[in-house]
């Protein structure tokens, strides 16, 4: 009985550590903000430890439409906001998505009219397989 202990010991010390040392991420989330323009005015995405709030929008994924991130804690609250300021005079239409593992999960159009301001979120729950 005491041999079994050891061994299960053992076998769940080898687990854990095994499991602790992997650098693979668990899963790849990835923010984009179709229509991306100028009249987006902030942007705010979660990451692992809290929320980034871009205020110069050009510095969202280096001035493109999309930020990567590589998640290894799960479950994960994946959450895309952004605030848009249209001083134009036709309407926008700005496709919020959120793709995990590069499968689209939640998307949210956010329609802003001409001359107006709007504020659109989309958030999704990552969870482990």
């Amino acid at each position: 009985m005491k041999s079994l202990k050891t061994v299960l010991s053992l076998l769940l010390v080898t687990i854990l550590i095994s499991s602790c040392t992997n650098d693979d991420p668990l899963a790849r989330v990835k923010y984009t903000i179709n229509g991306y323009d100028s009249s987006i005015t902030q942007i705010k995405y979660d990451v692992i430890g809290g929320t980034v709030n871009v205020e110069q929008p050009d510095d969202f994924g280096n001035g493109s439409d999309s930020r990567s991130l590589s998640i290894n804690i799960l479950p994960f609250d994946a959450k895309l906001e952004v605030a848009v300021n249209n001083t134009t005079s036709t309407n926008k239409i700005y496709n919020l998505i959120i793709y995990v593992d590069g499968v689209a999960k939640a998307t949210y159009d956010l329609n802003v009219a001409a001359s107006s301001s709007a504020l659109g979120e989309v958030a999704y729950t990552v969870e482990a397989n």
